[in-house]
């Protein structure tokens, strides 16, 4: 797995950035004992952005219940839309470098 992450650094850790199902704190864990460069774990970080401003859109409409009525749909499921590709793109380059890996072991 190690090469695997190594191999597909970029790709594999923004797209975990952006994918919801993936906790934050487990993926530090798994980088920071792996081989990652630390300019792809960097640049990865950007993929946190949608998330933080999904967040952050959701905190400040709940000053006011009221207002919670009034999210638009296609916001929510741009998010969502987002959030099933990028977990999607993760599995498949996880299998895609897996496979690779292991066809040259």
């Amino acid at each position: 797995m190690e090469k695997v992450v190594e191999k597909g650094g970029l790709k594999l850790i923004f797209l975990a950035r952006l994918s919801p199902i993936f906790p934050f704190s487990i993926l530090n864990y798994f980088y920071g004992l792996n081989n990652v460069k630390f300019r792809d774990f960097a640049l990865g970080l950007l993929g946190i952005i949608p998330g933080t401003f999904l967040y952050c859109s959701i905190g400040s409409l709940a000053k006011n219940l009221q207002e919670l009525k009034n999210v638009q749909l296609p916001n929510n499921l741009f998010m969502t839309i987002i959030g099933v590709v990028s977990t999607s793109l993760v599995v498949y380059f996880l299998a895609k470098y897996s496979k690779e890996y292991f066809e040259n072991s």
